[in-house]
Parts: C-alpha cells; structure tokens; sequence
C-alpha cells in the first residue's frame, strides 16, 4: 500500500543566501517537505535554473505544491 505524504512540498530555490538560510529550517520546523536548491553545495536539490528543460524536468519530479524563488543574480 502506497502512503501519501501529507506534508506540503516546497521548493526553495536560492536555500543557501541570506534569506533561504533562515526560511528552509522555519519551514521545517513547520513540518514542511522543503527541497533546497541552490548552487552551493549542501542542497539537496540541483538544478540548472538558466535552462528552460532542467527546470521543466525537475518540476515534474518534485511536484511542489509552493515554490519560493529567492535566487539573486550573480555575477560571472
């Protein structure tokens, strides 16, 4: 038998910044199923979010039911 997770899914994406780092462990503590990315590693999500079809992809996997996009543009 299959079991639901009842907890939410939320993609955190920019989880290691300034913000991510305070809003991954407060949603989790509200039980939350939270899927970090960043491209820092320590995240357990990796995704290319400059292409269009690694996002695509990884949606479809994940299923979040919210995504919190606190990504800031970094200078090469």
């Amino acid at each position: 038998m299959e079991t639901k997770n009842l907890n939410p899914i939320v993609l955190v994406t920019g989880a290691t910044g300034l913000l991510g780092t305070s809003l991954v462990p407060f949603l989790v503590n509200l039980g939350y199923n939270v899927k970090a990315q960043s491209r820092k590693p320590g995240t357990n999500i990796s995704i290319d979010m400059t292409d269009i079809k690694c996002v695509e992809i990884a949606l479809d996997e994940i299923k979040p039911n919210f995504i919190i996009n606190l990504i800031s543009h970094y200078p090469t």
